[in-house]
């Protein structure tokens, strides 16, 4: 009877272990099969919503979850639902006064979020199903940027406005000022003793003879050949190469040859020099006029 007994009650001990892990394990799919909607959308973490309020939907919900809203427990109607408002300093001001006090007579109440909301749904297992996005209100920044809009209207036909004013007084002050145009116009004396002290100018040959040496001399050389003996070699692309790097001058004449390229001596110049000493590639043009 002993033996009979006890094997009993460990078949009894069995069959609730089995029934409390199958309960743990359908409360634990519950849990994970909970959706939080949000106007009837589905809502993802990190998403942004423009709206004064929301709906916010906990599907499916069992009588013992605990939902809050940023660490604070709400409470849902029958349908698994609660109202969202978001925060701005007049929208909460409108959240507190006495006509949505009137439409919040159920126990939803409204919540009011502002920014980041974090929706969490804990279950009796101690699984929790969240969610974060941000909830901002919409309608009124589009009503402050038209706000604003309009100002901005107002202030630029009111500078125009006062631009145009402005601009009229200055038409007679310019009235007055075309007086000392008489005054220029008598200024113009001196130009006439200009006009005779242009006599000795054409009197005076030499000045045209001092107007020719201001053309500066040029020369006919060959272009790349800086060291002058009449060729293009090798030695000419390592002294514009040494020149490249600082270690070689150049005089006037020897900069404008070595600038084969016309951007510059650098050791571009150099490699087509040295292209050219083995006929790879000409210099073009042969010849050039440099400046002496």
């Amino acid at each position: 009877m002993m033996n009979k007994n006890t094997s009993t009650k460990r078949i009894v001990s069995l069959v609730l272990a089995i029934v409390m892990v199958a309960a743990m394990l359908t409360v634990s799919a519950v849990a994970d099969n909970t959706k939080i909607y949000v106007n009837g959308e589905l809502i993802q973490n990190g998403e942004t919503v423009s709206a004064d309020k929301v709906t916010v939907k906990i599907d499916p919900v069992a009588t013992d979850d605990v939902v809050t809203v940023n660490g604070e427990e709400v409470k849902l109607d029958e349908n698994g639902e609660f109202v969202l408002y978001a925060a701005t300093p007049d929208a909460a001001e409108t959240t507190d006064t006495p006509d949505a006090a009137e439409t919040t007579d159920t126990p939803d109440a409204p919540v009011v979020a502002q920014g980041t909301v974090v929706i969490e749904v804990k279950s009796a297992d101690g699984s929790v199903v969240s969610v974060t996005f941000t909830l901002e209100p919409a309608a009124e920044e589009t009503a402050d940027t038209a706000d604003s809009a309009d100002e901005a209207d107002t202030k630029d036909t009111a500078d125009e406005t006062d631009t145009d004013d402005t601009a009229d007084k200055p038409v007679d002050t310019d009235d007055t000022a075309d007086e000392p145009v008489d005054t220029d116009d008598t200024a113009d004396e001196p130009v006439d003793t200009d006009d005779t002290a242009d006599e000795p100018a054409t009197d005076d040959e030499p000045i045209d003879t001092d107007d020719t040496p201001d053309q500066p001399e040029t020369k006919k050389v060959l272009n790349g050949d800086v060291d002058n003996d009449g060729v293009i070699t090798s030695n000419d692309a390592l002294l514009i190469l040494m020149y490249s790097v600082g270690s070689y001058d150049f005089d006037k004449v020897q900069l404008q040859q070595a600038d084969v390229t016309g951007t510059g001596v650098y050791s571009d110049d150099a490699l087509a020099v040295l292209r050219a000493s083995v006929d790879i590639e000409p210099i073009t043009p042969e010849y050039i006029v440099v400046v002496l």
